[in-house]
């Protein structure tokens, strides 16, 4: 039996109504150069309105996929329902997995994704042509190592491996730009964490260390709280994350 998702919030109902007709199968068919640049683990994926969680993430866990494409024509719709993974349990049962989630980036970097969408089916995200850049969520159990990962209308699946690590995943986000910056990311990987992104767009008027969590990662933030404290002059404040997010964790680093 597969672990168990918990799904909250609401989308417009154009969006969760919406088929998949035989046109877009065709179209999305039409999408070339489909590779995967790399990917993280998340225990929480949320559009602000919308969001996915695992109800125990000692099992089960979303592999967030960072994919590269080249997409035919402008305004293309891209699906959730357009990717399914396909893979064997350690008990040599095969199983599969639909997408959960799919967001619009801007580049390959791992991490860096512009919006969200939580849902399955008609879920989607709009592109333009040329070369793009989504993100993928799947909900994966802890036990999964290789994975295919099939697209709609084209038979060859597209081979990786996620690996048997679980790590969670770090987003920090800063407005200022000094030494200590590059100690907060050393100590925090140091702790075994993946920092999947680094950015300082933070707002200016921030100050102080504040550390959103997601359910199930709080002995993890406060764990990362103790190092921080080795490298700064604050007391970082832990907040359970409300933020629209594909990452465990997202440290707020204030001037």
């Amino acid at each position: 039996m597969r672990a168990s998702i918990l799904v909250a919030g609401c989308l417009a109902a154009a969006i969760l109504l919406v088929p998949v007709d035989a046109a877009f199968a065709v179209a999305m068919a039409e999408v070339k150069d489909v590779s995967v640049v790399g990917h993280h683990f998340a225990t929480r994926i949320s559009s602000g309105t919308r969001r996915a969680e695992a109800k125990s993430s000692s099992t089960s866990r979303f592999a967030v996929l960072k994919l590269a494409l080249t997409v035919p024509t402008d305004d293309s719709k891209l699906f959730t329902s357009d990717f399914v993974l396909a893979y064997r349990r350690a008990d040599g049962k095969d199983d599969r997995a639909n997408g959960a989630a799919i967001c619009r980036a801007r580049t390959a970097e791992l991490g860096e994704e512009v919006s969200c969408v939580v849902g399955t089916g008609g879920t989607w995200v709009t592109l333009g042509k040329g070369k793009q850049y989504v993100s993928v969520a799947f909900f994966v159990e802890s036990d999964v190592d290789a994975i295919e990962i099939y697209r709609l209308g084209v038979s060859s699946p597209i081979a990786y491996r996620l690996g048997r690590d679980r790590p969670v995943s770090v987003f920090l986000t800063t407005n200022e730009d000094s030494e200590r910056l590059g100690k907060v990311e050393q100590v925090i990987e140091a702790g075994g964490y993946q920092l999947v992104r680094t950015s300082d767009k933070l707002n200016k008027s921030a100050k102080g260390v504040v550390i959103h969590y997601a359910s199930g990662a709080e002995v993890h933030a406060r764990e990362i709280s103790q190092r921080l404290m080795q490298v700064t002059d604050d007391v970082p404040e832990l907040k359970k994350n409300v933020l629209a997010t594909t990452k465990d964790i997202v440290v707020w680093l204030g001037h």
